[in-house]
């Protein structure tokens, strides 16, 4: 998940079901499979957020339109 969300979140199509069907499961299996290890879909989407906007920052000339356009 890792590699799928970073690559969807800039065109905004990064829900849980597009995830689910891209690791070829029900979005109910991916949901419990996510509480099985204490985490929520919602809670991976933001960290990967964040680890991606602290990328732009650290490597620089990175626009606030740009930034805005990770979140």
């Amino acid at each position: 998940m890792a590699v799928i969300l970073p690559q969807l979140l800039p065109g905004g199509i990064a829900t849980s079901s597009r995830v689910a069907a891209l690791l070829n499961m029900s979005q109910r299996t991916f949901q419990r499979r996510l509480a099985e290890e204490g985490s929520s879909f919602k809670q991976i989407v933001s960290e990967v957020r964040e680890n991606l906007l602290r990328k732009q920052v650290e490597i620089g000339g990175v626009t606030g339109d740009q930034l805005a356009s990770t979140l």
